[in-house]
């Protein structure tokens, strides 16, 4: 995504389904393009889906560290204590 050029990059401020259009007309032809399709015989919609958990995941984090320091810290020690709950 970062070898984009910036105006074919996704907004971390938009939602995904805000910019479907760009995803579909310019970043999903691209990446298919590139992608040699003998070697990684991908469909359109597994690349779809990568692209949206990829946004999804960079943009909780990005609306994560626009809030205050102390509202971090707490969300950071709740994802700290759910990774080490015993199973």
């Amino acid at each position: 995504m970062s070898r984009l050029r910036p105006e074919y990059q996704l907004k971390l401020q938009e939602t995904f389904e805000d910019q479907r259009d760009l995803v579909k007309i310019s970043i999903l032809s691209r990446i298919t393009n590139t992608l040699d399709k003998t070697t990684f015989p991908v469909v359109d919609g597994v690349i779809y889906k990568i692209l949206h958990q990829l946004h999804r995941h960079r943009r909780d984090e990005f609306i994560t560290e626009q809030k205050p320091a102390i509202v971090v810290d707490k969300h950071k020690r709740r994802k700290h204590n759910n990774g080490r709950v015993d199973s």
